[in-house]
């Protein structure tokens, strides 16, 4: 019963933000929350849709890509058929009240494979790139792409207060992998990165490729020459994405070369942070 009143709420909460409202206050003891809501808003019948969030809300990113537009085909999805991605990074903040709604029910979602421990992410890089897939609109101007998405979390870096995101082994790689493609996700996040081959990963990203599941790796943030892409955005399987700033120009830490395939905002960007 609990987790279909959970599921319930985070429903609610979900239109509620996608439809242009704000969570003004949570009030822990009655486990209730405030919201403000727009005049449209609160004459609507039983919030059938999902309108687009005023533009100055919303990250440079959202608006540059035209993300709203998408939304009232993409969110709302609560029937269990809401698309799986899974971000391989540092962990995640499993309290931070702007992503809880993408958390699936259960224990099955997360899992460690640095041998820390523990899920929790001490470096905060996990953190962010949660938000910016899946955040939910809030007053701070914070907003992901698809807060509708379920996501599936597994740690492969450890570290704290380092701007290196750089993969600890192979083998752990390939195990986090493995272990994505075991939970049928849709889409695999790699934000992390390695100067050399990654041997084991490349082939259950092959395997994760050949279940049809999308594998997305930054092309890396280290450029000194013309061909710096790093693994695993290197290898044929795995859509290899730069970075481009508010002028839409790539960004000069931007790794290059002929394995990029799509570039995407990857400067200024407000999103999610450990502790809230």
């Amino acid at each position: 019963m609990w987790n279909y009143l959970q599921d319930k709420k985070t429903h609610v909460m979900s239109i509620m933000a996608l439809r242009g409202g704000l969570l003004a206050k949570k009030i822990s003891l009655l486990n209730a929350q405030i919201w403000n809501i727009m005049d449209t808003m609160s004459t609507s019948n039983g919030l059938p849709t999902v309108k687009d969030l005023p533009q100055a809300n919303l990250p440079w990113s959202i608006r540059a890509l035209n993300i709203p537009s998408a939304w009232s085909d993409t969110i709302g999805r609560y029937d269990g058929k809401a698309v799986k991605v899974a971000i391989l990074d540092t962990g995640i903040d499993t309290k931070h009240p702007d992503l809880l709604h993408a958390f699936p029910s259960g224990n099955d979602w997360y899992k460690d494979f640095t041998g820390s421990g523990t899920i929790a992410d001490q470096h905060g890089h996990g953190t962010q790139i949660a938000g910016i897939l899946a955040a939910l609109p809030n007053r701070e101007g914070v907003a992901g792409v698809a807060p509708g998405i379920n996501l599936y979390v597994a740690k492969v870096v450890t570290g704290e207060n380092s701007h290196s995101i750089q993969i600890g082994t192979d083998e752990q790689l390939a195990a986090a992998i493995r272990w994505a493609v075991d939970q049928e996700v849709d889409v695999i996040n790699l934000s992390v990165w390695s100067s050399s081959p990654l041997p084991k990963a490349e082939a259950e990203i092959r395997r994760a490729y050949r279940k049809n599941i999308f594998v997305v790796a930054c092309a890396g943030n280290h450029y000194q020459v013309q061909d710096s892409i790093e693994y695993p955005a290197r290898y044929n399987e795995v859509i290899s994405v730069g970075s481009v700033g508010r002028d839409m120009e790539v960004s000069e830490f931007s790794s290059r070369g002929a394995q990029v395939d799509i570039v995407a905002p990857g400067e200024d960007i407000l999103t999610t942070d450990t502790g809230g």
